[in-house]
């Protein structure tokens, strides 16, 4: 395959109907000794003489009979892979303009115009190298490609079956008798008949015998909580009653220290830590009952956490804005399991007691309502593993054009 020349000469085509401004063009363009140069007078002579398909035309606009920009719409017909450059002895803005549009040059006559062609000239000779350089890489190409037609089918099927062996997906709502997989302990109401949970309404209360969730949830060291009092801020700790924020960030709150005793105002040092939430209300609700006539007391828990990792899409650390979630709504808040991920292998770790327990998980062996009643708690780790053929599928976008690289280096040992 031969290389780029970098002397290509151009077919060029001159309309110009001065006699020494034709002379000088001329010359400019033959200097080289690369450049073949066709002059005509007026455009009816170059239509009717108009035999082979040139690189370029460089036409007058000034030219008598049909005009330039004219004989120009009328060549493109003609010679459509040909450049154009129209020559005025005037500046004329909107001819100017109409011809760029069209993707064409324009040039002034003036002292510069024989340089500014001769840049145009060279920018044309190459873009025509380029496209012939293209036009015999294809070629060389085509006829490579020819000579390995036999085998290349099975290169494309043995592609298909490689990207192939990790596209299965396992879905979260795919019923199975399996249930047992699951540790029963991770399910509210675990004792009850699932078919007894299921025809209630999800909205529905839960049961009288089961205490609400966030009755369950204990005050522990570090927890930043906010203390409201109705109608009495100045006793309150980032009070939900009033009027300014209580949120962690930019609210008010204290953090349980390890002694486990809060200072609240007026009331000094009071001991909570270990206690329910209902208990540390009620408890706070009889010593301001010294205080103030019947007390309104809400307790506020800030920086409850769960923490999500593995194959999701926004792993890290879940503020509990709320007091009951399920394992749906942890993955949802975590931006949802990523294609890779293996929902048959999750594992929850859970501390119950300072011990840690490691659960595993299931979600295609779980039903919808199985998922409703898999309550998340505090400090809970999830953790979404990885399928194992995920590595060959995320190495694939390096594997294919490593192929692909391959391919080609044995078609041209073949072709040479």
């Amino acid at each position: 395959m031969s290389k780029i020349s970098q002397n290509t000469g151009l077919k060029i085509i001159l309309i110009e109907d001065d006699p020494l401004f034709a002379e000088l063009v001329c010359f400019a363009l033959q200097r080289d000794g690369n450049n073949t140069v066709q002059h005509f007078e007026n455009g009816q002579e170059c239509l009717v003489q108009l035999e082979e398909q040139p690189d370029l035309f460089i036409v007058d606009q000034g030219l008598p009979g049909i005009i330039g920009q004219d004989l120009i719409k009328v060549l493109e017909r003609q010679c459509p892979s040909a450049h154009f450059i129209m020559l005025s002895g005037q500046e004329k803005v909107q001819v100017a303009i109409d011809q760029m549009k069209r993707g064409h040059e324009y040039l002034q006559k003036n002292e510069s115009a024989f340089e500014q062609l001769d840049l145009l000239i060279n920018k044309i000779r190459v873009q025509k190298e380029q496209k012939n350089f293209t036009k015999e890489t294809d070629s060389f190409l085509n006829r490579g490609l020819k000579k390995i037609s036999h085998w290349m089918p099975m290169l494309l099927l043995t592609v298909i079956l490689f990207l192939s062996s990790g596209c299965k997906n396992y879905n979260y709502f795919q019923e199975s008798s399996a249930v047992e997989e699951n540790a029963p302990e991770l399910f509210e109401n675990h004792k009850k008949a699932e078919r007894d949970y299921a025809v209630a309404s999800l909205e529905e209360a839960p049961p009288e015998n089961s205490s609400s969730v966030q009755n369950q949830i204990r005050l522990k060291v570090d927890h930043k909580i906010s203390i409201s009092i109705w109608g009495h801020d100045e006793l309150s700790v980032g009070s939900l009653f009033s009027v300014y924020s209580s949120n962690e960030v930019y609210g008010k709150w204290i953090m349980i220290p390890s002694s486990g005793q809060v200072e609240l105002p007026q009331l000094g040092p009071i001991s909570i830590a270990g206690k329910t939430v209902e208990e540390a209300q009620k408890l706070l609700k009889e010593r301001y009952e010294e205080i103030i006539v019947d007390p309104l007391v809400v307790i506020k828990i800030h920086n409850r956490e769960i923490t999500v990792l593995g194959e999701v899409l926004e792993p890290g650390k879940i503020l509990l804005e709320k007091e009951r979630y399920n394992i749906s709504d942890i993955l949802a808040l975590a931006g949802g399991t990523s294609f890779f991920a293996d929902t048959r292998e999750l594992r929850l770790m859970r501390t119950i007691n300072g011990e840690t327990i490691d659960y595993p998980i299931n979600l295609t062996k779980m039903s919808a309502v199985q998922q409703h009643q898999l309550i998340m708690q505090e400090g809970d780790v999830l953790y979404v593993p990885s399928q194992k053929s995920q590595n060959m599928v995320r190495k694939s976008p390096v594997l294919i054009p490593l192929s692909g690289a391959i391919t080609t280096i044995l078609l041209l040992i073949q072709v040479l």
